[in-house]
């Protein structure tokens, strides 16, 4: 799935039955928001601190793993079983790439049915 907009939805192979948001993009859609929806829930801020979501899950009693990365280019994964979300924060080595996220910010999040992540590569993250 390639990243095309701030919603990206895929209902067949590679990545079946998955919902990708992308926040970082947000800024490209200002004015395609449909009312009902600004006015309801206010703009999508291009920045999103993944410490601000985690909060809320936490104080929620969601369960948050951080997933071992690949690679040290790879971006800082977390893994949310419970709705079988996984969110991509930007790390020390995007942010030459991404100069208006800041470290920690989410890049992405999706929701993907199919995924059955191993338990050695999750750690508990709070």
């Amino acid at each position: 799935m390639a990243n095309r907009g701030l919603l990206e939805v895929a209902l067949v192979e590679p990545e079946p039955d998955c919902v990708k948001v992308n926040p970082w993009q947000s800024h490209r859609f200002d004015d395609f928001v449909p009312t009902a929806i600004g006015s309801r829930y206010g703009s999508v801020p291009s920045q999103v601190p993944f410490e601000e979501v985690a909060n809320r899950f936490v104080s929620a009693g969601v369960e948050i793993y951080h997933v071992s990365r690949v690679a040290v280019a790879s971006l800082e994964q977390y893994w949310v079983p419970k709705g079988k979300v996984m969110f991509s924060l930007i790390s020390e080595y995007q942010l030459e790439d991404f100069t208006a996220l800041r470290l920690g910010d989410v890049y992405d999040a999706y929701i993907a049915t199919g995924v059955d992540l191993r338990a050695e590569l999750l750690t508990r993250y709070r």
